[in-house]
């Protein structure tokens, strides 16, 4: 089973669950056994997947890990592009949605953050205030020039987009590469600042923020 950071996962029991701590009481409120939990990036022994789950609120995150033998189900952001479920949301997010599908990305991209996990599940949890948030796969550095026709795109469209680009050593936030290409990139590591986010030397780790 191969399980990457954003992707939405179920899992069949409680017990599943590893986390040092006692879960939070909104946990208890809140969270159902048939919502998906987040997969985030962190370091994490073999057997357990490092995941986060939301809560009604934004203060009401929490991170843990769970038993990837109690992973039931698997729902990727790319997968969340094709969802005929996108025709129930909000028209600035259709059109947004409908444009990067007829411009035919050069690179895989998926549907994440609250948008991603009402299309997933059903639930309405996008407000008046809510971002298209997109993933972006970039296993290898790409021209320049095509990550500016992206940034004049992505500035056309109906409403705001943040977009998270993932190379095969972590994630970093797109608009902060176009700005100065120096980024915090995510690792499983950890977060460290580069300005080559698809090669990091072995040493460069020893700087994690």
């Amino acid at each position: 089973m191969v399980v990457c950071p954003h992707d939405l996962v179920w899992f069949d029991a409680l017990t599943a669950i590893e986390i040092e701590d006692e879960l939070p009481e909104w946990f208890y409120q809140y969270w159902q056994i048939d919502l998906p939990v987040v997969v985030r990036r962190d370091y994490c022994q073999k057997g357990l997947i490092p995941v986060g789950i939301r809560g009604r609120l934004r203060s009401q995150r929490l991170a843990i890990k769970i038993k990837s033998a109690n992973i039931i189900r698997i729902v990727t952001p790319e997968s969340l592009v094709a969802s005929q479920a996108i025709e129930q949301l909000p028209n600035h997010f259709q059109k947004a949605i409908m444009i990067l599908q007829e411009n035919s990305l050069p690179w895989q991209w998926g549907i994440v953050g609250s948008c991603g996990y009402q299309l997933a599940t059903g639930k309405s949890v996008l407000t008046k205030n809510s971002d298209l948030d997109l993933i972006l796969r970039c296993p290898k550095k790409e021209n320049h020039e095509k990550f500016v026709e992206l940034a004049r795109l992505l500035d056309h469209l109906p409403c705001t987009v943040d977009v998270q680009v993932q190379t095969n050593i972590g994630g970093f936030v797109f608009k902060e590469w176009m700005r100065d290409r120096r980024v915090l990139l995510r690792t499983n590591q950890g977060p460290l600042m580069t300005e080559n986010p698809w090669f990091i030397e072995e040493s460069c780790y020893e700087n994690l923020i």
